[in-house]
């Protein structure tokens, strides 16, 4: 297991006070990327990851992933950790997912924004998503265990076990 690098965000908490998310980020061999989210505290929160792409890409949900294309560069990002996951995206003037790229001020243009939600989770939960290149998206499984912290998956034959 290679992970080049790991970026752990500060935890921050819900406005009331009631659940707390921490947020990891690897980068696995130069090549693909990890976003880990993990969430603990009450109740059964309504969880939603949020991506947001540069105005060349398109997206495309395809067998529970979702393919994102531009003329430069194709990628997959795959959900982790989520049970069948409300997945969604739009571009530009949406009243629930606005998606805009501005390069200056008073100057924007439409980009899409990808949400993956967990409309109930069980607290804790653990998980994210995997972004990598559509080359190299020969994704195999992925196994999350709460309690000790970690996500394992496999991606083109090479397994990865990444602790939070």
């Amino acid at each position: 297991d290679e992970i080049v690098s790991t970026l752990r965000i500060a935890p921050t908490v819900s406005s009331d006070g009631k659940i707390k998310i921490r947020r990891t980020f690897f980068c696995l061999e130069g090549r693909a990327w990890v976003v880990v989210d993990f969430a603990s505290g009450e109740g059964t929160p309504h969880l939603r990851e949020l991506i947001h792409f540069y105005p060349t890409f398109d997206a495309q949900l395809q067998e529970g992933r979702v393919l994102v294309r531009s003329r430069a560069l194709n990628l997959v990002v795959i959900p982790l950790g989520f049970t069948n996951p409300k997945i969604r995206f739009s571009r530009g003037e949406d009243k629930e997912l606005p998606g805009f790229y501005s390069p200056e001020l008073g100057v924007k243009f439409d980009s899409i924004t990808l949400s993956m939600e967990n409309p109930s989770a069980r607290l804790p939960w653990l998980g994210g998503y995997l972004i990598v290149p559509e080359a190299l998206a020969g994704f195999v499984s992925c196994a999350v265990s709460c309690g000790s912290g970690t996500i394992s998956f496999q991606i083109s034959g090479k397994a990865f076990r990444l602790s939070v």
